[in-house]
This record gives C-alpha cells, structure tokens and sequence, in this order.
C-alpha cells in the first residue's frame, strides 16, 4: 500500500525551509542599501534639502528594521525563538504609534489619507518590548494604508481602563468576508479577498503581529468597522505580563 502525504503539511514544510534562505539572500542586497543612505546621510556636501533628508531617515530606519529581521530569521534557523520578550521599558505609547506614522508618512500622503489620532486623554506610560510591538503596529497600520482608497480615513485610538490599554486600528477599506474571518492570524494564510489579497508575500504578518501581541500577555482581533472597512484591536497589559 503507498503510503499518503499531506501535501498542505508539505508545502508549509516547505515554506518554512525557504525563509533562511530568503533572509540569506535579502542581506546583500540591503547592506548595500543601507550604506547608500548612510552615506548620503552623512555627506554634508550633497546639499540635500529637509525634505530629502527627512524621507533618507525614514527609509534608512525602514532598512534597519529590515536588516533586524533578517537577523531573527536566521536565529529561528539555528533554533532560537523567532519571538520573545527581551526588552520591557516604559514608554508612551501614542509617542512609540506617532513615530510609526511618521515612517509610513510617504505612503499616506501619496494616497491623500486622512489619519485621525484620537488618543485617551488620561495616556499613561506602558512597559512593552517595543522591537516586537513596532513589528505589530507597523502591520497594522500598513495594511490600513495599503487597502485604504484613496483620499480615504485611517483612524488610532488608545483607551486606558485600570491595568490595560486597547488601541485601536481602523480603515474605511474594502474590510474582510465574514467567511474569511476565521482565517486572518492564521500562518500562511491567504485570504480570497481582502487584507491579504494585494501582497505577494507569505502571509506572516497579522500571525507575527497576534504572536508579538499574545508574547506581552495581550490579545489581538479584528473587528468590521461599520458601516465599512476593518478594525484592529489590540490589548496590552500597562504592565509587561513577562
């Protein structure tokens, strides 16, 4: 009798096997990236104007964190935890989400979005390992700019309720398929239409953002934000759980 083989099992195999590689090959050609904009950055002569050296920052910062990836996904390959807690310091939040945005600026302006930040005025510091969170809410607020029309609203609330803090993510996108729902934070999921639908990616990333989330002692969910589009919303903790 031959023997079966699970072909969905295999394929993730597969995935999983792939990504070393990737991050392996991803390093060169961001090196050299990275250089380029350190250079600029730091040669006075070029002239550059404000503008030019404010979008230089924040695509140098975007390449960091890119190169900081790479470096985790590598670790996974020799066996260390993609994800852990490491490093709770007490911060604003609303600071930590508003330098966020000022790195996704470029995209929001190119589309003419409204961001309406409607943050709790009773904010208090919180102790989270913001390597893992900038990971969460830079998913988040990328996918609300990447499916939100043009000229369209993305909205940040923080609300702050004894030992907690809920904020929350919202677009006025196409939103998700009732029937898609179960899917969304699943690894390598790929949804028929939707926050997964415009990416080629692996489909990693609301599953990384729920990981880093749940590793604080927090919960991640989404939410229809009605009359349309989609709402994240994530809990923490003031205090880091770990």
């Amino acid at each position: 009798m031959e023997p079966t083989h699970d072909d969905s099992t295999n394929k993730e195999t597969d995935r999983f096997d792939i990504i070393p590689i990737i991050a392996h090959q991803i390093r060169s050609p961001l090196a050299t990236i990275r250089l380029s904009n350190q250079t600029l950055l730091e040669n006075k002569e070029q002239n550059l104007t404000e503008q030019q050296l404010y979008l230089l920052e924040q695509a140098n910062k975007r390449a960091d964190r890119i190169y900081e990836l790479t470096e985790e996904l590598l670790k996974a390959e020799e066996g260390t935890p993609f994800a852990r807690v490491s490093d709770c310091v007490a911060n604003r939040l609303e600071s930590f989400i508003d330098e966020l945005l000022n790195e996704l600026n470029v995209a929001v302006q190119a589309k003419d979005l409204q961001v309406i930040r409607s943050y709790d005025t009773h904010a208090q510091d919180v102790s989270f390992d913001a390597s893992l969170l900038s990971d969460t809410f830079t998913n988040l607020l990328d996918n609300a700019i990447s499916y939100t029309p043009e000229g369209g609203t993305i909205t940040v609330t923080t609300e702050y309720y004894d030992d907690t803090v809920v904020v929350t993510v919202s677009d006025t996108g196409p939103g998700i398929p009732p029937a898609e729902e179960d899917k969304l934070f699943k690894k390598f999921s790929r949804l028929a239409g939707g926050v997964e639908k415009r990416r080629d990616g692996l489909g990693l990333g609301l599953h990384i953002a729920k990981q880093a989330v749940e590793l604080h002692g927090g919960t991640l969910r989404y939410e229809p934000n009605e009359p349309y589009g989609s709402s994240f919303v994530c809990t923490l903790p003031v205090t880091c759980a770990v």
